[in-house]
This record gives structure tokens, sequence and C-alpha cells, in this order.
């Protein structure tokens, strides 16, 4: 029997860097997924500029979003980092 299972894409990220909620600012550069040290939620805008909330992040999961600012407002989740793919 033919094996059918999907291939599995696995990102490698080179490096990371801590992100500090603020209402006010956006991120330097903006990352290709985050990742939370302590489960919560995140509210933050997109690179559209629409503004959104994730709830019930979990920690040490990778999550594919690339974020422009991360709202202080509605961010419950800590230990937040920023992911990137590229050294």
């Amino acid at each position: 029997m033919a094996d059918t299972a999907l291939p599995v894409s696995i990102a490698v990220y080179a490096r990371g860097v801590a992100i500090t909620p603020a209402d006010g600012s956006d991120i330097a550069t903006i990352p290709d997924a985050i990742m939370v040290g302590a489960a919560g939620n995140v509210a933050f805008w997109g690179m559209d500029g629409n503004a959104f909330t994730i709830n019930a992040l979990q920690p040490g999961q990778i999550y594919p979003f690339r974020v422009r600012r991360v709202l202080a407002t509605g961010t419950t989740a800590t230990g937040i980092v920023g992911l990137f793919k590229g050294v």
C-alpha cells in the first residue's frame, strides 16, 4: 500500500527576540512567528494593521503569526518571543 501521508513542513528558526507588549509602538522587525512563555491571550496588530486577539495561547507552542505590534491592552500572556527564520 502506498504511503498517503502529507509531507510535514518544519520551520527552523535562527533566533528569537523578547517582545514587550506596548500599545504605542510597532516591533522593529516583524517576526515570522511568536511563542509565549506563560499561557494567556495575545492582542496584536497584524501585518495589515488590523487589531485582533488570539485567546488561550499555550507555552512552548509556535504560532505562525507575523505581528506588527503586540498590544499591552488585552495581552495576558507573558514571556512573548518573536521568532525569525533568517539570521
